[in-house]
């Protein structure tokens, strides 16, 4: 009780005839230009989508679609992913900070994204294993070719 009316009798102040209250300045918004790289991570330049449109999405590449394309479409293909995936991780962080729930499909279309970037990383790996092991069969042949006398008939 004791606490409570010193707290009271601390609050209140006294406030000099004529006293006036600083009144904050309008800030204005920044402008920015329609060419600004950080819209991409924004969908029609809004934070979220309607999740009628959002619902709609494919299925991921897989590995045997991805071993006919070439290299620079695999590296196209990897930045639209990466694009996407950065895309649905912003909606998911303005979700959480309105405090909405996220939907499953929003969830399904990032592990969607994510298979489709590994499979991508799978089908590299599998180039580069194969241009090593053409490189160590030259090798070897290279060196049969220097010493005939080392070949194995």
């Amino acid at each position: 009780m004791r606490a409570a009316l010193f707290l009271s009798k601390q609050a209140s102040v006294r406030i000099p005839k004529g006293f006036k209250f600083p009144v904050p300045k309008e800030k204005k918004l920044p402008q920015v230009s329609d060419t600004h790289p950080l819209w991409q991570f924004f969908r029609n330049k809004n934070a979220l989508s309607p999740p009628d449109e959002e619902a709609k999405f494919g299925r991921s590449w897989t590995a045997e679609e991805l071993r006919w394309k070439s290299f620079d479409d695999l590296h196209g293909l990897w930045y639209n992913c990466l694009r996407e995936r950065n895309l649905l991780l912003t909606q998911t962080t303005e979700m959480k900070r309105l405090r909405l729930t996220i939907p499953d499909h929003s969830k399904d279309r990032v592990k969607t994204v994510n298979k489709t970037m590994a499979t991508i990383k799978f089908v590299l790996w599998e180039r580069e294993r194969a241009f090593q092991a053409a490189k160590d069969l030259e090798k070897k042949a290279s060196e049969n070719a220097e010493n005939p006398s080392s070949q194995v008939v």
